[in-house]
C-alpha cells in the first residue's frame, strides 16, 4: 500500500485491473523421453517487450517523494510507488519517459501482485501493457515456489513469466536448475532448458536432459533430449 507519510506529488489516473491466478501445484511424477521431430515445441518462447500501440494504457497510480523534470522530457522520481493492473512496484529511484511510457527503476526494486513477490537491483516497467523486466540478482517467491535468476520478464498480456540466466526453482519437494525457464501462467505449464537438472527430494532422484515440460496442474514432468544424448535418471538413495 502507498506510504502514509506526506508525499511531494501524487499522480492519479483512477484504479482498475484484474489478475489471473494460476492453479495450485499437485504431486508430480517424473518421466524421461527422447525427442522425436519436435524441434518447434522445444524452442524457448522469447519474451516480447514491444508495446502494443493500438491498446490504450490501463489507469495507474504513481506516487513518490520527489519529482524533477529533465531537459529531455523525462521525469526523475525518488522512491517511486506504482499501482496498476494488480501490480505494486517500488524502488529507490525511477525515471519515467513519457514518450515510451516506460519507467526505469534502480535500487531495491520490488514487484508484488496477488500471486508473487519479486525483487531485483534494476528493472523497467512499461505502462502501456503492464510489462515488467528485471535484472541483477532477481529473486522471488510465489505459487511456483522460490526462484532466482539473472533476468526476468513478466508479460501480463501474454500471461508469461520468463526467467533467464542461472535459473533456480525450489518448489514443493523438487529443485530445478536450468539456463532458462518459461512459465505459462494461464495453463500452469513450465518449459525449461539448458544445463537442466531436476532433483526430486522425496524419492532422492536426479534427472538430467535438454528440455523439461512440467504440467503443474496435472502434476507430471517430462524430460527430453535430442537424438545424440539419452536423458539420465539417477537414484541417489
Amino acid at each position: 500500500m502507498p506510504r502514509p507519510q506526506a508525499l511531494a506529488f501524487l499522480l492519479v489516473f483512477a484504479l482498475a485491473g484484474c489478475y489471473h491466478q494460476p492453479a495450485a501445484a499437485e504431486s508430480s511424477t517424473v518421466r524421461t523421453a527422447m525427442a522425436a521431430d519436435s524441434s518447434q515445441q522445444l524452442l524457448p518462447v522469447e519474451a516480447d517487450s514491444a508495446m502494443d500501440a493500438t491498446k490504450p494504457a490501463e489507469p495507474w497510480h504513481l506516487i513518490g517523494d520527489r519529482l524533477a523534470g529533465t531537459t529531455d522530457g523525462s521525469i526523475e522520481i525518488d522512491r517511486p510507488d506504482i499501482h496498476q493492473a494488480g501490480y505494486w512496484i517500488r524502488a529507490l529511484k525511477g525515471v519515467y519517459c513519457s514518450a515510451e511510457k516506460r519507467l526505469s527503476l534502480r535500487g531495491e526494486v520490488s514487484v508484488q501482485d496477488s500471486s508473487r513477490v519479486i525483487t531485483a537491483g534494476r528493472g523497467f516497467y512499461y505502462r502501456e501493457n503492464a510489462l515488467i523486466e528485471m535484472q541483477q540478482d532477481v529473486r522471488g517467491r510465489g505459487r511456483e515456489g522460490n526462484f532466482r535468476c539473472d533476468r526476468l520478464t513478466h508479460n501480463r498480456d501474454r500471461e508469461l513469466l520468463a526467467l533467464d540466466g542461472s535459473v533456480h526453482l525450489d518448489e514443493a519437494g523438487r529443485i530445478l536448475s536450468s539456463d532458462w525457464l518459461r512459465y505459462d501462467l494461464a495453463d500452469s505449464f513450465i518449459t525449461a532448458g539448458g544445463n537442466l537438472r531436476l532433483f526430486e527430494i522425496a524419492d532422492s532422484i536426479e534427472a538430467y536432459g535438454d528440455r523439461l515440460f512440467f504440467d503443474r496442474a496435472g502434476g507430471e514432468a517430462t524430460i527430453v533430449s535430442d537424438a545424440a544424448r539419452q536423458p539420465r535418471l539417477v537414484h541417489l538413495a
